[in-house]
C-alpha cells in the first residue's frame, strides 16, 4: 500500500478548495479573522520576549516543522481518500455495468418468451380451427370420438368402457 501512496502523484489542487474570481479577474482571498480568543498574539510575544529573539526563532522553526508535519500528514490522507474515492467509483461502474447487462439479458430472455408464446398460440389457434372444420363435418358421435385419445396407456376399467362405447357409436354412423 505505501509504494501506490509512494508513486501517487501529489496534486494539492485536487484538494484544495478553488479560489474565487473578482470581477476585476484579481484572486479573491478568503476573509482573514481579525478578532478573537484564539487570535490574541499576547501571550506569544510575552513569552518570545525575556529571551530575546532566539527564542522566538526557535519557536517559529518548531511551528514552521510542525506545519509542515501537518502538510504531510494531510497530504497522506488526501492521498489515501483519493485512493479510497477511486476505489468507490471503479466499484460503482462495476455494479452499474453488471446491472446493465442483466437487464439487457432479462429483455432478450423476455422477448424470446413472448415470441415462443405467440408462436405456440398461433399453433393452438390453428389446430383448433382445423378441429372446428373438422367437426363440423360427419355425426356428432364422430366429433366426440376426435375428441377423446383412445391411445393411452395404463386406462382404468370405467374410462376404458366408455371409450368402448364411444367408439361402437361412432362406427354406427
Amino acid at each position: 500500500m505505501s509504494e501506490v501512496l509512494d508513486s501517487f502523484p501529489i496534486n494539492d489542487d485536487i484538494f484544495s478548495m478553488p479560489a474565487t474570481t473578482t470581477t476585476a479577474g484579481e484572486i479573491a482571498q478568503p476573509p482573514q479573522a481579525t478578532s478573537g480568543p484564539f487570535l490574541s498574539t499576547d501571550f506569544v510575544e510575552e513569552s518570545a520576549q525575556p529571551s530575546g529573539s532566539s527564542m522566538s526563532s526557535e519557536v517559529d522553526e518548531e511551528e514552521n516543522e510542525r506545519q509542515r508535519q501537518r502538510d504531510v500528514e494531510q497530504q497522506a490522507f488526501n492521498r489515501k481518500l483519493y485512493l479510497k474515492d477511486e476505489k468507490e467509483r471503479t466499484r460503482k461502474d462495476e455494479k452499474r455495468r453488471k446491472a446493465q447487462e442483466e437487464l439487457k439479458k432479462w429483455h432478450d430472455d423476455r422477448r424470446q418468451r413472448i415470441q415462443q408464446k405467440m408462436e405456440f398460440n398461433r399453433e393452438e389457434e390453428k389446430h383448433s380451427r382445423e378441429m372446428k372444420q373438422q367437426l363440423s363435418h360427419g355425426s356428432s358421435w364422430k366429433k366426440v370420438a376426435s375428441m377423446i385419445n383412445f391411445n393411452d396407456g395404463g386406462e382404468r376399467k370405467e374410462v376404458a368402457r366408455m371409450k368402448s362405447v364411444l367408439l361402437t357409436k361412432k362406427n354406427e354412423d
